[in-house]
């Protein structure tokens, strides 16, 4: 079961080189009471935004110019800072077992092959946040 409210009080990156699909993707957090949501249109955007600012969750594409998905969490992966604050669920078409390997891999906390429902997507970034902060406690214990 989702808790919308936990969701509430958590920050956002949507990452996705599709303004369309950027702001679908919005709209679901909004439509959620999600508040704190910014958005990039590319992995290098994101990564330009995160120097200034850490967020709870990021909702990235895989297939992206610049710098891609993948090669964003691998760059966030590789900041401590980073690597230990931010839930990172994977939005893509890409849709094969390797590369759902791959991502799960270097990081990725959830997996959401589009297209998906408003459903889904709430429960894939819930399960990703919970996934973590469970980590986050494991650690601190």
């Amino acid at each position: 079961q989702v808790d919308l409210a936990a969701l509430r009080q958590l920050s956002f990156l949507v990452v996705d080189d599709s303004e369309r699909i950027r702001g679908m993707t919005i709209a679901v957090l909004k439509k959620a009471g999600v508040k704190r949501i910014n958005a990039a249109g590319n992995g290098a955007e994101a990564w330009e935004f995160l120097q200034k600012k850490i967020v709870d969750v990021i909702l990235c594409d895989w297939i992206m110019p610049e710098i891609t998905g993948i090669e964003l969490i691998q760059k966030i992966m590789g900041v401590e800072k980073l690597a230990s604050k931010i839930t990172f669920v994977m939005l893509t078409t890409v849709n094969n077992k390797a590369s759902i390997v791959e991502a799960l891999s270097v990081g990725v906390r959830g997996y959401l092959i589009k297209p998906f429902t408003r459903k889904q997507m709430l429960e894939k970034v819930y399960f990703a946040t919970e996934w973590l902060r469970r980590e986050q406690q494991n650690g601190a214990a």
